[in-house]
């Protein structure tokens, strides 16, 4: 078998914290996105990414070879945060089961729409000039 180094343990128990402060439920993971796109109105961004996570019937993350005892169940691991750098960046993440993305999708789009108000738009006249010159 491989042999992991002491800074790879400690790199994975520190994994294993972080997650665990991040992990809110759905309810608290779109007020606090909502939050978050609030705050970035004027400037800044929003990372969020949705990652497919295989589990057990608790929710821990399973790694490696599958164990034949286990019951396996996918998830998906939703996270966001602000992009700014330091200390004040905001992570946030939580865990949907099959039969909750449906749901969360429609008040995830829902936030997305009523954030979307804040971006600028093209203007579509230079873009007909330039095409009518081009033909």
């Amino acid at each position: 078998g491989s042999r992991r180094t002491l800074s790879q343990h400690l790199a994975r128990a520190l994994e294993n914290i972080t997650l665990k402060k991040m992990l809110v439920d759905n309810d608290t993971f779109i007020t606090e996105l909502s939050k978050l796109f609030l705050n970035s109105r004027e400037a800044g961004s929003i990372f969020v990414t949705f990652k497919s996570v295989k589990t057990d019937q608790n929710g821990k993350v399973i790694r490696g070879k599958p164990d034949p005892k286990v019951t396996e169940e996918y998830r998906c691991l939703v996270r966001a945060t602000d992009g700014s750098g330091g200390r004040n960046k905001t992570k946030l993440s939580t865990m949907l089961s099959q039969h909750e993305i449906a749901k969360f999708q429609l008040v995830y789009s829902a936030v997305l729409k009523n954030s979307m108000d804040s971006l600028k738009k093209k203007d579509k006249k230079k873009n007909r000039t330039n095409k009518k010159s081009m033909v």
